[in-house]
């Protein structure tokens, strides 16, 4: 989803430092793969240590995840076809979250397991014992419980449910069997025991041994009465069965696409183990390290598919940036890179420098014609004086030149103005630019200047807000709270001397002198905690250089104004020749006149306003919020372009 503030700042693309580790043999096509993706600059790297360690550790977490899937494959008791239509691209990152998913899952799977595995044993019991009793009932109709339990002096009845193999030592034990039922895993027996040895024989029972005591059970009844008892139990036990191994599979369901992830990548993973695992004794590794931009992650994975390479990410306390910005907004990085490179805690202004740049050139450029001639000139003239004219460098210049013109075009129907006045006073559009009118230009300058100045220092406030620095942050918020206060203050007066219409805001304008005094106090405040005792004297240079930031704005006016009085000034000369007696050769001279004067004035006039409007984005906007000490990642690039050959060319 576009984010809005992406249409004003941008944040830099970050870069990881990537430790990408592959056999000897697969290195040269790792390294083509990623050059040709042209977001990868390599860096030297010697030890591979590391590297290798981490790789080892990696095996031993593939190795846990393939038992992790045994197990909880052993309780998918139905074949299961699932289809996977897309494969992530992170594979090893998408591995640590199905553990983590899978590895809880697994618990739970477990806990019902060991709930319906216990519920099985108790029914197996209760069948054994329904058997049994069934059993003696057959010879002794009107048996009770002393014949399953039953404690004298002499002798003692008791009940033992064992495994087959114990089942004999029971019996070797006993003085009389009285009944005995077997299952599948069990064997109930009810024996007659001499009550002298009973207790040692109760301390040498195997473990897998039970002692049903039936008499503290059932109590002395009938065994008759017994059985519609253990058949409501029984029933109870399979119903409860029924529901933990329903709700054992409701859970396999839900996470059953995860579960087929996990085969399906542990099959990707192991045939890069494997490789990995015959290499790594023998050290038959190499490790291409270098930058890659958090943006082209994704990307590089993909481009690694199939390869048995396994990659590290590190996060540098100062990586390198690539900047980050719409697509509109590309041809403009242009300007952001003469002042500096953002560093990674820095925001990125291109976009905010797009609008002002293109504000700036237009106002001081206004005009139909000149703006078609520096489109054309762009595209016709500036690539023959460039070696290379594909050059991003190049293609980017000319495509801020279109934008503008652009403007140009847009600003000169608004000033009516066409090669000046010579085409301009023909246009129907109505005139709501006069660069006849100074004070109103240098009034909307000044104005112009007062919105980009208040708003560079806004962005100065939250970059000190975000870094923590309490006294930048305080100074900022002074000269944000001066910059309202004050306009508000002095608005009769810049509309007096510069026709600067200031909007009155009433509130502020009411107590603008009070909140100007507290906002210097906020700024030396600022200042002190920030440069201690000196910061008491520096305040002075912040508050004067706001009036000398926003009054070098009328250079906007000046240069418009420049460029227009020297077209007005050729059309007088053009005017005159066609007003010749002659007048076919008036005609003549007229046309050829307006040709070279304005192709002159389009040449001489047009670098002005390009220096200038960059001056304005440079040092009165971005040196506001912008340092510029970042790095900019130099990726390693094949690129198809023409080679120039000859001139002295070394390409």
């Amino acid at each position: 989803m576009l984010s809005l503030r992406s249409l004003v700042l941008s944040d830099p693309d970050t870069a990881f430092k990537v430790y990408i580790v592959t056999p000897i043999d697969y290195a040269s096509e790792v390294a083509e793969r990623l050059f040709k993706l042209g977001s990868f600059e390599p860096i030297p790297q010697e030890s591979k240590e590391r590297e290798l360690m981490e790789i080892k550790e990696y095996i031993e977490f593939v190795e846990q995840l393939k038992l992790l899937y045994n197990e909880i494959s052993s309780h998918i008791k139905h074949p299961t076809a699932i289809e996977i239509t897309e494969i992530p691209i992170n594979t090893r990152e998408s591995l640590r979250q199905l553990h983590m998913n899978l590895s809880s899952i697994l618990s739970d799977i477990k806990v019902l397991s060991n709930e319906v595995s216990n519920m099985k044993k108790s029914t197996e019991i209760l069948l054994l014992t329904k058997q049994l009793i069934e059993k003696i009932l057959e010879k002794y109709p009107n048996a009770d419980t002393s014949l399953l339990h039953y404690k004298g002096s002499i002798y003692i009845v008791n009940t033992f449910v064992a495994s087959k193999q114990s089942a004999n030592f029971i019996r070797s034990k006993a003085l009389l069997t009285i009944a005995e039922t077997e299952g599948d895993n069990y064997v109930a027996i009810a024996a007659l025991l001499p009550s002298k040895l009973y207790e040692e024989l109760i301390k040498t029972l195997p473990r897998d041994v039970m002692v049903v005591n039936m008499g503290e059970k059932y109590g002395f009844s009938k065994l008759d009465s017994i059985l519609s008892t253990l058949n409501t139990e029984i029933e109870s036990l399979n119903q409860r069965i029924s529901d933990a191994t329903s709700r054992m599979e409701d859970v396999i369901k839900r996470n059953i696409r995860d579960i087929a992830m996990l085969k399906l990548l542990l099959d990707i993973e192991s045939k890069k183990i494997e490789v990995l695992k015959n290499t790594l004794s023998s050290r038959f590794l190499t490790t291409i390290v270098g930058w890659i931009p958090r943006s082209k992650m994704n990307d590089t994975m993909r481009i690694l598919q199939g390869l048995p390479v396994y990659t590290m990410y590190e996060v540098d306390p100062n990586p390198p940036v690539d900047l980050n910005n719409l697509k509109p907004f590309k041809p403009f990085e242009i300007i952001t890179e003469m002042y500096g490179t953002p560093s990674p805690n820095e925001w990125d202004p291109t976009p905010l420098l797009t609008y002002s740049f293109i504000v700036f050139f237009s106002l001081m450029f206004a005009d139909v014609g000149y703006g078609v001639g520096l489109a054309l000139a762009a595209r016709y003239i500036l690539p023959k004086f460039v070696e290379n004219p594909r050059a991003l460098s190049f293609r980017r210049l000319q495509q801020v030149l279109y934008i503008s013109s652009a403007g140009c075009i847009v600003l000169g129907l608004l000033s009516r103005s066409f090669l000046g006045s010579l085409l301009g006073a023909y246009l129907p559009t109505p005139r709501v630019l006069d660069y006849t009118d100074l004070m109103s230009m240098m009034g909307l300058s000044i104005v112009i200047g007062y919105i980009f100045v208040l708003i560079s220092h806004i962005f100065a406030a939250l970059k000190n807000l975000k870094l923590k620095d309490r006294g930048g942050f305080l100074s900022e918020i002074g000269i944000v709270l001066i910059m309202i206060a004050g306009a508000q203050l002095l608005r009769p007066y810049l509309y007096s001397y510069f026709r600067a219409n200031i909007p009155v805001i009433p509130i502020i304008y009411e107590y603008s002198l009070w909140m100007s005094l507290a906002s210097i106090v906020i700024i030396i405040t600022g200042k002190i905690v920030s440069l201690r005792g000196l910061g008491a004297l520096l305040w002075l240079f912040d508050v004067l250089g706001i009036i000398g930031d926003v009054f070098s704005f009328i250079r906007i006016a000046g240069i418009g104004m420049g460029s227009a009085m020297l077209a007005e000034i050729f059309n007088g000369f053009i005017t005159g020749a066609f007003t010749m007696p002659n007048i076919i050769v008036g005609m003549a001279a007229g046309i050829i006149m307006s040709f070279v004067l304005h192709i002159f004035n389009l040449a001489v006039s047009a670098i002005g306003p390009f220096v200038h409007s960059l001056r304005l984005c440079l040092f009165e906007i971005s040196s506001k919020f912008l340092e510029g000490a970042g790095r900019k990642i130099q990726p390693i690039k094949v690129v198809v372009e023409p080679i120039i050959l000859g001139g002295g060319s070394s390409r």
